[in-house]
């Protein structure tokens, strides 16, 4: 599981409003993949446009905006949401290249090795969805029975039964998604739903362990999703994250915006149906701090009625803690120390209960909540001790840096000592945590509907 094993670079997802962006790269004890920073794509040739002070950018040629001619097509930021495509040059079922698969395989395994987290938000998006199936079905079959029996020839069930797996797909689609502050893991996750029938497909022709494969296709939710919007603030992580767009190749779904959620401008009356939150709150204080009691109503603002909003998170790493576990404590410690000797920010996790008070707080429902152990390798905390490393050379003076360096290379040893002893190379400490919240629905006499005139599940996005 993503919590389980590793750690990675984050970029920080709220940029100013100047016009030079700045680059502030950070690295987090939970963070498993590259976060807040993200590409987005379109299927037609690159659109720049300004609205207040966020770049729009849609991208869908093979080019990167950043290298493509000067004379590039500038639009209104109304007028190019028309041009978003709801089919996919990846739609319909085929076997993914290796490059693909190799990328998105995990959030399709049903057994160890999976991504836990997206597979829960996965798993409650469709309860939900068959929940409010069950009982719309079981209102029409009270309508059946007052206008008499239903067909019962075989070409009629046929044709039930392929209405019944197309209604299927509609039900358990997230819809329009917003991608609050994107990277690399929540970009594969997306592409790993994009792709998802493809993906199932090449894990059924490609697994070695067929009753696994079999296995996996059988529980893991077929879910799809209309189109999505990320935002970055990073120019660096953009074009990293467009490149892997391009080979994920779901670079015509959807679009990248660079701005801050500061700027009351960005995404200005437009909707979605489903609203990420990944590892997003505990970078704010990295790069826009005292702006988190605020994050999640400006992002609530988006949220169309009735959808919903995930918000994945840390719960914040104690000073200190009894056993063997305090080893990483002290590794936390003593990498912020150098992270703040070096001039930079360091992140600022927010625990479970501050998240669902401020959820309940933007005038949204805790509908659940689950939490996820985190258990550490020797790998693992080497990878945050490198963090402290990666420091030393911005230090005032060499001979601080030099006594940090000594002390972080204790550390080294000593989680090294503790892993070694315990079962499975592992100390288990804190947990990741995912809160599944819901805008709820305007009364029926204001005049407010879901979906943009097309029903529930078609989207909610103002044009």
């Amino acid at each position: 599981m993503r919590h389980a094993t590793a750690v990675s670079l984050h970029g920080i997802a709220f940029a100013t409003s100047s016009s030079t962006i700045k680059t502030a790269l950070f690295q987090s004890a939970h963070h498993h993949h590259h976060h807040h920073h993200q590409v987005i794509t379109n299927p037609h040739p690159r659109l720049t446009t300004r609205r207040g002070n966020a770049t729009v950018v849609v991208m869908g040629s093979s080019t990167d905006p950043s290298t493509s001619s000067s004379s590039s097509l500038t639009t209104n930021d109304d007028d190019h949401r028309h041009h978003m495509n709801s089919g996919s040059s990846s739609g319909g079922s085929r076997i993914l290249p290796p490059h693909i698969l190799s990328r998105i395989e995990k959030f399709a395994s049903a057994r160890g090795g999976g991504d836990a987290l997206f597979g829960y938000v996965e798993r409650c998006h469709v309860n939900r969805s068959s929940s409010s199936s069950s009982s719309s079905r079981s209102s029409h079959d009270g309508d059946r029975d007052d206008h008499g029996d239903a067909p019962s020839s075989s070409s009629s069930s046929t044709v039930a039964a392929e209405e019944e797996e197309e209604d299927a797909s509609h039900r358990h689609c997230f819809g329009d998604v917003l991608d609050a502050g994107t990277g690399s893991h929540s970009l594969r996750w997306m592409a790993s739903v994009l792709h998802r029938d493809g993906l199932m497909e090449s894990i059924r022709a490609t697994g070695g362990d067929a009753p696994s494969s079999d296995y996996a296709a059988a529980v893991v939710p077929r879910v799809s999703m209309r189109s999505y919007t990320a935002i970055t603030a990073d120019e660096n992580m953009r074009r990293r994250v467009y490149d892997e767009a391009r080979e994920l190749d779901i670079s015509d779904r959807g679009e990248i915006i660079m701005g801050n959620w500061t700027d009351e401008t960005l995404l200005r009356g437009r909707y979605y149906d489903t609203i990420l939150v990944d590892y997003l709150i505990g970078a704010i204080d990295g790069f826009s701090p005292y702006f988190q009691d605020m994050a999640l109503s400006r992002l609530g603002e988006h949220l169309a009625p009735g959808g919903r909003m995930y918000v994945i998170g840390l719960q914040p790493v104690p000073d200190n803690v009894t056993g063997d576990a305090n080893v990483f404590c002290k590794i936390t410690r003593v990498r912020d120390a150098c992270i703040l000797l070096a001039g930079h920010r360091c992140y600022r996790e927010y625990p479970l209960d501050w998240i669902e008070r401020h959820i309940r707080m933007a005038g949204l429902d805790v509908i659940e909540t689950k939490t996820y152990p985190i258990r550490y390798d020797h790998a693992t905390m080497v990878r945050q001790i490198n963090v402290g490393r990666s420091k030393l050379k911005f230090f005032p003076s060499r001979g601080i840096a030099r006594e940090m360096g000594a002390v972080l290379d204790g550390l080294e040893r000593e989680s090294l000592e503790v892993t070694s002893e315990r079962e499975g190379g592992r100390i288990t400490l804190g947990f990741d945590y995912v809160v599944v919240a819901e805008k709820p629905r305007a009364n029926k006499e204001e005049g407010t509907t879901v979906g943009g005139g097309g029903g529930e599940g078609e989207g909610w996005m103002k044009r």
